[in-house]
C-alpha cells in the first residue's frame, strides 16, 4: 500500500488505483474496529464502554489496576487515570496509551 500511495495517483493506472482504493478501505475498516476514536466521551466513559464491551466487571478492573476502590472511583469520575494505569489498560485492552487520554 505505501509504495502505492508515495507515487502519487497520477502515476499509477487504473487497476493499481482501484487496488490502492480497497486497501484504504480495508485499512480503515480495520482501525475502526481495533482502534476506537479517542473523541468519543470522556476517558472514564470509553473505560466503561471497553469494560461493557469486553465483558469485565468493575472487580476485574480492579485487580488490573490493583485496587478496587479505585476502580469504582475512577469509573464514576472521582479520580483521573495515572500514567501507569493507562499503561496496564492500554497493554490490556490493545489500544493506544491516547485513547485514555
Amino acid at each position: 500500500m505505501e509504495n502505492l500511495a508515495v507515487r502519487g495517483e497520477d502515476d499509477l493506472n487504473k487497476d493499481e488505483l482501484d487496488y490502492l482504493d480497497v486497501l484504504t478501505d480495508l485499512v480503515e475498516a480495520f482501525d475502526a474496529a481495533h482502534y476506537p476514536a479517542p473523541d468519543e466521551g470522556t476517558p472514564s466513559e470509553r473505560l466503561k464502554a471497553l469494560l461493557e464491551e469486553s465483558g469485565t466487571s468493575t472487580a476485574e478492573l480492579g485487580r488490573l489496576l490493583g485496587n478496587s476502590g479505585l476502580a469504582s472511583q475512577i469509573l464514576l469520575g472521582r479520580r483521573e487515570l495515572s500514567k501507569s494505569h493507562i499503561r496496564i489498560l492500554s497493554r490490556h485492552f490493545k489500544l493506544d496509551a491516547s485513547y485514555f487520554l
